[in-house]
């Protein structure tokens, strides 16, 4: 667990203030230094199915003695996704033929979708080179180059496509 900070920290009043919490409490473990960025590992792995809180008391300060506007705090999840987005409708539709070779693919799922999903998550095959952009809960995908005059292209999407929470 990473924090960078906007001004030079205070090592000893960061390290006292800070905090990384799961569903059983506080963890302990070893903090790292790099200029503005502290590192924290935890002397055990963090465990699957937990929520985790990352806290800094507004106590913290900078090297200079000022302390911080507010608490930070930050939630994270090791739980599954319970709520995949839902893939509700393809254009063109499937097994359908396209006049345009420069069609766009538009997938709608049934909820907002991560940036990086489609770009990781969505493939054609055989392979097409293009871009994503998304629309709500469209991805929409615009090839580089036309799409081959008489072929079948196959579109997989993966068990791991995320939602916008990850």
């Amino acid at each position: 667990v990473s924090l960078v900070f906007s001004h030079e920290p205070d090592k000893a009043s960061v390290e006292k203030y800070f905090s990384l919490t799961d569903d059983t409490g506080q963890l302990s473990g070893e903090f790292y230094w790099e200029n503005k960025k502290m590192t924290f590992l935890p002397t055990v792995s963090l465990e699957k199915n937990r929520n985790y809180v990352i806290g800094l008391s507004a106590d913290a300060c900078d090297s200079g003695g000022l302390s911080l506007d507010r608490a930070f705090e930050g939630r994270f999840t090791t739980r599954a996704d319970e709520m995949r987005p839902l893939l509700l409708s393809c254009v063109p539709e499937m097994n359908s033929v396209i006049d345009d070779l420069r069609s766009e693919i538009r997938l709608e799922f049934s909820r907002p979708v991560s940036f990086v999903s489609p770009q990781n998550h969505i493939s054609f095959n055989p392979h097409m080179n293009g871009s994503w952009r998304l629309e709500n809960t469209a991805a929409i995908f615009t090839p580089a180059e036309p799409w081959g005059y008489g072929k079948r292209y196959a579109i997989r999407v993966s068990a791991s496509f995320a939602g916008d929470n990850g």
